[in-house]
C-alpha cells in the first residue's frame, strides 16, 4: 500500500467555503482519486485568527468558518515554529524538499494564489485550486 499523499491547504483555500459556499473538503476528494491526508501550517491558523481580528464582513466571516472547518475535520497541523518565514515562503520550501525527496508522492498545495501558484509550478509543485469559483482541479 503506498503513502497518503500530503496535501497543504493555504490560508485563502480555507477560505473558500465561506467566501463561495464551496465544499473544498468533497471537492478535494473527486480531485484526487488517490489517498491522502490534509493538512495545514500552523501559522496559517494564525492567519485566520489575524483576518478574524482586523478584517469585516465576508472575509472575517469566512476566516471564522474555516477555523470552524480545521476544528471540525481535524486537519494534521505542521508545526513550524522554528521557521520565521512568510507562510507561502514556508509552503513553497516544503513543498520543493518533498518532491525533492519522494518525487512520486509528491505533497500538493491547495491555494487560489496566483503569485504562489506560478512559485509552486516553477518547483515542480503540484497545486490544487478552485476553478469558475465552483470546483477544485488538480494541477500537476
Amino acid at each position: 500500500m503506498s503513502s497518503p499523499r500530503r496535501i497543504i491547504l493555504d490560508t485563502n483555500f480555507l477560505m473558500v467555503f465561506g467566501l463561495f459556499g464551496v465544499d473544498i473538503v468533497s471537492e478535494v476528494d473527486k480531485a484526487c482519486p488517490f489517498l491522502y491526508k490534509l493538512c495545514l501550517l500552523d501559522k496559517t491558523k494564525l492567519e485566520l485568527d489575524e483576518i478574524i481580528e482586523k478584517q469585516s464582513g465576508k472575509d472575517k466571516s469566512a476566516a471564522k468558518l474555516a477555523k470552524q472547518l480545521i476544528e471540525n475535520k481535524k486537519f494534521a497541523i505542521i508545526d513550524t515554529s522554528d521557521d520565521n518565514d512568510y507562510v507561502d515562503d514556508i509552503l513553497v520550501k516544503m513543498a520543493k524538499k518533498d518532491v525533492e525527496l519522494t518525487p512520486k508522492i509528491k505533497s500538493i498545495v491547495a491555494t487560489n494564489d496566483i503569485n504562489l501558484i506560478k512559485r509552486l509550478k516553477e518547483q515542480n509543485v503540484p497545486v490544487l485550486r478552485l476553478r469558475q469559483k465552483k470546483y477544485v482541479v488538480l494541477e500537476e
